[in-house]
């Protein structure tokens, strides 16, 4: 009977694997450290936010250090007529609205919301340093771009509701000079590693537009999490030069 019982177990485990694990690319990171695989996970980790597959950098914040007003140089992705309409954007990109001098007095949630939507705005985001597999390209061919950044960020700082965790993601925007906006879940890597490739098909000079939209899931100790987004870190390439190579046929 134990024998039997053996073989029963030994055909189920064999007939049901073992669930996926967060490299086989089926899996959502949660500030916790663990993993949600297969279904959406409804808790603090949306399912809209990629994985991105580059090395995780992670930063202390000293909260007084922090600039009193946003960053001018960031691109607001939310409600600004200056940004492509070609972009989109992860997260909410506002805490949620309490209109002044209502009675509603805003809930810890919402609070923490307002506090940790100030605190993206205000926070280092990486910059790209575009920089292209070659110095010059040539028609048909496939050329890449390295952005010279982490794919995500880990920010950490103590707040006055609890310890903060900010997980950042990038979504890369480039805009090749040529009419072409093309959207990549990468800052790319050096050649011939990168994501980000484009052919131009037409000689010619191209400036290279760059735009990183930066969305986060957010956790304050073990009570407040939500998701921030809508702030982005721009660059050019000016001057990117295309040229054509035609074949010239010469007698043996």
């Amino acid at each position: 009977m134990r024998w039997l019982i053996a073989i029963c177990f030994l055909v189920t485990l064999l007939a049901y694997p073992s669930p996926a694990t967060a490299s086989e690319g089926n899996c959502t990171g949660k500030l916790d450290g663990t993993y949600v695989c297969g279904a959406r996970d409804e808790g603090t980790t949306p399912g809209s936010l990629p994985k991105a597959s580059g090395k995780v950098r992670s930063i202390g914040i000293n909260l007084p250090d922090l600039p009193a007003e946003p960053d001018p140089t960031f691109m607001t992705m939310c409600g600004n007529p200056d940004a492509p309409s070609a972009i989109t954007y992860d997260g909410d990109c506002t805490a949620d609205p309490v209109t002044p001098g209502s009675p509603i007095v805003p809930s810890p949630q919402q609070q923490a919301q307002t506090w940790v939507t100030n605190f993206f705005q205000r926070v280092p985001m990486p910059r790209p340093q575009p920089e292209m597999s070659s110095p010059n390209g040539v028609t048909g061919g496939v050329h890449s771009l390295d952005l010279r950044i982490d794919d995500e960020v880990v920010y950490t700082a103590t707040t006055p509701q609890g310890p903060l965790t900010l997980h950042a993601f990038a979504k890369t925007y480039v805009n090749w000079g040529d009419g072409h906006w093309e959207t990549y879940n990468s800052t790319g890597a050096p050649f011939p590693d990168s994501e980000i490739e484009h052919t131009w098909q037409d000689k010619g000079i191209y400036t290279i537009r760059v735009v990183v939209s930066w969305s986060a899931q957010w956790q304050i100790g073990n009570q407040f999490s939500g998701t921030v987004g809508g702030v982005a870190t721009t660059a050019n390439i000016a001057n990117w030069e295309v040229h054509q190579i035609r074949a010239v046929i010469t007698s043996g």
